[in-house]
């Protein structure tokens, strides 16, 4: 069984009948989190709250509860943390934009950084 499994059953089904080894409380938490703003508050109330007095099954059926129910297993979409771009990639895709070398780039940059200060 995934998380997924749980998930979905947690959102359609809600039988709480899979078993619970290899069930994570933490990782239903953070992919019910991502379903809405209401079941992420909901979740930070009550779950989180009882969350170390709640064994396995007793935290299943709580989300199962807290959850509603859909016809359809919603579709969770992942927020990833936003990736940095590194200085040196940002000044490449400059020169070669504007026909530029990284030296006058560079300048500009730097002549920026002093009439903004």
């Amino acid at each position: 069984m995934t998380i997924f499994d749980y998930i979905t059953d947690i959102q359609t089904t809600k039988l709480c009948n899979l078993p619970t080894e290899e069930y994570n409380a933490y990782m239903a938490n953070r992919w019910l989190s991502f379903y809405s703003d209401k079941i992420t508050n909901s979740i930070n109330e009550s779950v989180n709250i009882f969350g170390v007095a709640l064994d396995k099954q007793q935290h299943y059926k709580m989300l199962s509860v807290i959850v509603p129910k859909t016809r359809y297993a919603k579709h969770l979409k992942y927020i990833k943390k936003a990736s940095k771009v590194k200085k040196e990639n940002d000044i490449d895709a400059l020169a070669y934009n504007m026909q530029l070398s990284q030296r006058e780039i560079n300048e500009m940059l730097e002549f920026r950084e002093k009439i903004i200060k």
